[in-house]
C-alpha cells in the first residue's frame, strides 16, 4: 500500500515527526528506527511491519498534484507487512494544510458467550475495558440491552478477571485473544 502526500514542512521535519509519532503515538503497536538516511526513513513495527517514508523538496505548483500552490515536502510512505497487520493508517486530509489524522488503533478479539454458546468477533480500541468488552459482547450475542452486567464474569487465559476497570493492553491481550463471558453464578442443569 501507498500513500502520497504533499506537505507544508521542510524534509528533515517530515522524518523528525514520523519518528516522533510512531515510536510515541500507540506504544504497544509503536515503530522504531531501521535505517534513515537523507531523504528516507525506515521504521519497523513490532510485528515485522515496516513503514518506508521517502520525502523529497516539492517546487509546488507541478503537475498531477491537483494545482498545488505552495512548496512543501512531499511524502511517499510505503506500508508493507511482513509478520501481521499493520494497524496504523497513515491516511490524511493533506491538501488543507499538511495535517496527517491519527486512526485508533482496533484489535480484533474473539469473546466467547457461554449463556447463547456462539463466539463473538468484536473489534475494540486496546484501551476498552474489561467491563465495555463484556457490554458489548453480551448485548451483541443475546440481542437486547439492559443486560445485568454484575450476574456475568470474564474469564482471559483461563482465569476470571477480577478488576473489570483493567483495560485489554494491561492485560496483554493482543490480536484475536480469546475472552469467555459465562454466568457468575453455575446454573442448574435441567
Amino acid at each position: 500500500m501507498t500513500h502520497t502526500a504533499t506537505v507544508a514542512l521542510a524534509t528533515q521535519e517530515v522524518l523528525e515527526r514520523a519518528k516522533r509519532f510512531f515510536a510515541e503515538r500507540i506504544p504497544h503497536v509503536a515503530a522504531f528506527v531501521e535505517r534513515e538516511g537523507p531523504g528516507f526513513l525506515v521504521l519497523r513495527g513490532q510485528g515485522g511491519e515496516e513503514v518506508v517514508f521517502s520525502v523529497r523538496a516539492d517546487g509546488g505548483g507541478g503537475g498531477g498534484g491537483g494545482g498545488r500552490s505552495h512548496a512543501g515536502a512531499g511524502i511517499d510512505p510505503v506500508l508493507r507487512p511482513s509478520g501481521g497487520p499493520v494497524l496504523l493508517d497513515p491516511a490524511a486530509c493533506l491538501r488543507r494544510g499538511g495535517r496527517m489524522t491519527a486512526v485508533e488503533a482496533r484489535i480484533p478479539v474473539r469473546v466467547m458467550v457461554t449463556d447463547v454458546w456462539d463466539q463473538i468477533p468484536l473489534a475494540v480500541a486496546p484501551t476498552t475495558t474489561i467491563a465495555e468488552l463484556k457490554r458489548q459482547a453480551l448485548t451483541e450475542a443475546l440481542k437486547r440491552d439492559g443486560i445485568p452486567l454484575r450476574d456475568y464474569v470474564v474469564k482471559f487465559r483461563g482465569a476470571q478477571v477480577l478488576d473489570e476497570g483493567t483495560t485489554l493492553a494491561a492485560l496483554g491481550a493482543g490480536p484475536n485473544s480469546p475472552f469467555i463471558v459465562l454466568p457468575a453464578r453455575r446454573q442448574p442443569v435441567r
